[in-house]
């Protein structure tokens, strides 16, 4: 990316990006840029691309290990998933609320209760 935005800076005196990104943008990304490229002797202005090159890869290689996707589950198993939810919402629930309400009328009582 460095090597593009100083490509960009080069190109065409800095129109190009002024017009791409605008004369704000364009001043910020000139000035770092061209301040880091100064910091660099000018004899290692190559090892710093190649550098900037093979960084890139590695973050390149890093984020394609990083993001595998895991394995979805065969729709067998979905359908399965699925059915022992539906049984849990249907009839575990209901009968957990029932049995909870008749605890609460047993050892509360049933003048309390409304």
């Amino acid at each position: 990316m460095l090597l593009f935005l100083h490509l960009l800076t080069r190109a065409g005196g800095g129109s190009f990006l002024e017009s791409v990104v605008g004369e704000g943008l364009a001043n910020e990304v000139v000035y770092y840029v061209t301040w880091l490229f100064t910091v660099v002797p000018d004899d290692s202005h190559t090892y710093a691309y190649a550098a900037n090159l093979f960084l890139c890869l590695v973050f390149l290689m890093v984020a394609r290990y990083v993001s595998r996707t895991r394995p979805t589950l065969p729709r067998r198993e979905r359908r399965a998933l699925a059915d022992v939810r539906t049984y849990v919402q249907d009839s575990v629930k209901t009968r957990k609320a029932q049995l909870y309400k008749e605890y609460l009328q047993q050892s509360v009582g049933s003048e309390f209760m409304s």
